[in-house]
């Protein structure tokens, strides 16, 4: 497969990874259709976003937890809990509008080559096949360090609809990463008919 395609939105993909890991050192799930619920943006605890179709909320158990719609350009919803410092674990939502056709399997495997290619010490404790949106997807779960000697530990679910690729990333200091929390934020995820 060839790489080419990918240089500028995995160039992105990189910046929003570098963002999360900045964000954490600096700092019930209803899945029905709510008419009120903004084209794109938050209401409450959920954020929907009409464009590239799809809606993530934050579970009613996750106190301290809040949504920030922060997308500077690209399509990016930011979840963050709060802690201690220097952990701050967060959650978001990246769409890639992708410029050749790929399989879930195939986006995986390239976003893997850039993040080997940007994350020091970069070490791959699982990967499995999930359902991600009743869409076939991947789970990764990775550690690595990108600022100074801090090890994080990432959680990634990637899946393609359509022309656009979906990573849904949880992230905190290695150290203080709770699986389950991210778990249940992206089992929120779900494409929108």
């Amino acid at each position: 497969m060839s790489q080419k395609g990918f240089s500028g939105a995995m160039f992105i993909f990189c910046l929003m990874l570098l963002t999360l890991a900045l964000l954490i050192i600096g700092c019930g799930a209803n899945s029905d259709e709510d008419e009120n619920q903004p084209n794109t943006g938050i209401t409450g605890r959920i954020y929907t976003n009409r464009e590239y179709g799809f809606q993530i909320s934050l579970p009613a158990e996750l106190i301290g937890w809040s949504i920030t719609d922060d997308t500077g350009g690209m399509t990016l919803v930011i979840m963050k809990g709060l802690s201690d410092p220097p952990s701050q674990p967060s959650a978001n939502v990246v769409v890639e509008p992708l410029s050749v056709s790929l399989t879930s399997k195939e986006y995986l495997e390239a976003n893997v080559v850039t993040l080997k290619s940007v994350i020091k010490d970069w070490k791959e404790e699982s990967r499995q096949t999930i359902k991600i949106g009743g869409k076939d997807g991947y789970e990764i779960i990775y550690t690595g360090k990108i600022v100074g000697d801090v090890t994080f530990k990432w959680i990634q679910q990637f899946v393609v609809k359509g022309k656009y690729g979906y990573v849904i990333t949880g992230a905190d200091v290695a150290e203080k990463f709770v699986e389950d929390v991210f778990l249940k934020i992206m089992a929120t995820f779900r494409f929108l008919p």
